[in-house]
């Protein structure tokens, strides 16, 4: 077994950050793993799959530009299929990183259109902040800038 060294971060790592109250509370959960992100939005009175994305930055195969590809697959009828995808994309491309992604935040009826914009919006800023705190943790602290998961050339 390897000996920790201090200060060395452990991986896969947990981040947490919950916003609000009641039916507005929203918590944003990361797992970050050496070469990847796992985040999910849970909130409302009943979190759950509305939907699940993948998303991973690569480079073009004839050029050095960066794809961004994207893969989302929802629960007929749920809501959450934009919310997810908009957050694994902006995940993967402000990372670098594969991220897997899901949004689960559902509001039992009756319900007003100011208490869905509340915890949608509880939502919105718990993912922002659950980014944020992502990249001060371990962008910065990891001494090297992450890289892109696969070339085209590693691909064929």
């Amino acid at each position: 077994m390897k000996k920790r060294v201090k200060g060395e971060i452990e991986f896969p790592s947990i981040l947490k950050v919950s916003l609000g109250e009641g039916r507005h509370r929203a918590d944003a959960i990361g797992i970050v793993t050496k070469e990847g992100v796992i985040a999910g939005v849970f909130g409302g009175e009943r979190s759950h799959f509305g939907a699940v994305a993948f998303a991973y930055p690569t480079k073009a195969l004839h050029s050095e530009e960066i794809w961004l590809n994207l893969n989302v697959i929802s629960v007929p009828g749920h809501a959450d299929f934009e919310e997810t995808k908009s957050m694994a994309e902006k995940f993967a491309r402000e990372l670098q990183q594969c991220v897997a992604a899901m949004w689960a935040v559902h509001l039992e009826p009756p319900y007003t259109e100011e208490d869905r914009n509340r915890a949608r919006s509880n939502a919105n800023k718990a993912s922002d902040k659950l980014l944020e705190d992502i990249k001060e943790k371990f962008s910065t602290r990891f001494g090297h800038r992450w890289t892109y998961p696969i070339s085209p050339k590693e691909q064929y």
